[in-house]
């Protein structure tokens, strides 16, 4: 009998539940100072990941602001990420 292909599959990775639990009482649109204390990186340190292309942002555009602000979905996928296999 020849082996049966498995199709990839179309789901979303699930997340562990810690993390669900951790991103619980963000704001749907964070801050990095919020963000920060969530994940216990330091600011500087989550703009090195934001560099490298490991964190994702908004750039809020109002009144010339240069601030990053991170959706709360993004932080989930993000420490997601940091789990080592």
């Amino acid at each position: 009998m020849p082996a049966q292909k498995r199709e990839p599959s179309t789901q979303a990775p699930t997340e562990p539940p810690w993390v669900a639990e951790a991103i619980r009482d963000l704001p749907p649109i964070c801050k990095l100072p919020e963000v920060a204390r969530v994940t216990r990186f330091s600011v500087r340190h989550l703009r090195r990941y934001i560099d490298a292309g490991q964190l994702r942002t908004l750039r809020a555009t109002t009144g010339g602001s240069s601030r990053l602000l991170v959706a709360r979905a993004e932080v989930g996928r993000f420490l997601a990420g940091m789990v080592q296999p």
